[in-house]
């Protein structure tokens, strides 16, 4: 389906074995040059986070023209360089398997398949950024009381578990950010960094410049706060 004007464009891919269902995911296509003139010249990253905090987290590692930040190429493993990326950028917000078959290798094999779909041809990179889909969980009998010590714990397995899903498919972390990349080239240097020493994240370091100061203070609007605030229970 297309939508947000004539830069963002979100595909469901459903994922089949021998036939049957078994999972699904989710694809935007990003337009850079469509979404960095959507709002007037430079507004890449305020129309990303109009849409969702999680494409505003990815276009924050990138500048207004849609190249990556030479402070972010210089993060981490320093694997990513800042004009290589597509005219598109790809983003996968969700792969779901059907519960009773997960763990046998089917979202390993459909990772390893994207790039063939038709509309992946042209493209090098897959982004994502790996966690728990909230809606997918198990209700809580009080969804607004704390999280229990167990649950905590529960939640961080679970993001371990996710994560670690990604880093085997191939996906490594763009800069000390929450976001991951997947590069189809098999001879990319991210795909010569070892699973282990993948770059952790980092909360960013201060604004160094007035762009990233009015992003940051933007980035603390109502959403932020209540991150801050599921972040505590």
């Amino acid at each position: 389906m297309d939508g947000e004007g004539n830069w963002l464009t979100e595909r469901k891919v459903v994922i089949k074995v021998e036939g049957n269902d078994v999972g699904w995911l989710t694809l935007q296509y990003i337009r850079v040059r469509n979404a960095s003139i959507q709002h007037g010249p430079g507004s890449f990253w305020g129309t990303l986070e109009y849409v969702s905090e999680e494409l505003g987290e990815l276009a924050y590692s990138f500048d207004d023209d849609g190249k990556l930040l030479q402070s972010v190429a210089d993060q981490g493993t320093g694997c990513w360089r800042r004009g290589e990326f597509d005219p598109v950028l790809v983003v996968m917000p969700q792969i779901v398997i059907e519960e009773a078959l997960r763990g046998q290798g089917i979202g390993s094999w459909a990772m390893q398949h994207i790039f063939s779909l038709p509309s992946m041809r042209n493209i090098n990179f897959l982004f994502a950024q790996p966690g728990i889909i909230n809606r997918l969980e198990p209700p809580r009998a009080d969804p607004w009381s704390l999280f229990t010590p167990a649950e905590k714990a529960a939640r961080a397995l679970k993001h371990d578990r996710i994560d670690n899903f990604h880093r085997k498919a191939g996906f490594r972390r763009l800069g000390h950010s929450y976001v991951f990349c997947l590069a189809k080239n098999a001879d990319h240097p991210s795909r010569a960094v070892p699973i282990d020493d993948d770059a952790p994240y980092k909360p960013r370091p201060p604004p160094s410049t007035e762009e990233e100061r009015i992003r940051a203070i933007l980035m603390k609007g109502l959403q932020g706060y209540m991150n801050e605030f599921l972040a505590e229970m």
